[in-house]
């Protein structure tokens, strides 16, 4: 079972040792999936 505890550091934002593990391209994209802007149409 992979490891799910909160890896943190004082040079980036805190993120889950799974995503912080698998590189800074996943690190990246782990953050634009929860901050991007979804444009509405109404």
């Amino acid at each position: 079972m992979p490891d799910l505890t909160v890896t943190r550091s004082t040079a980036g934002p805190v993120l889950p040792t799974l995503i912080a593990g698998a590189g800074d391209r996943a690190a990246l994209r782990f953050l634009e999936f929860f901050t991007v802007n979804i444009l509405s149409l109404d």
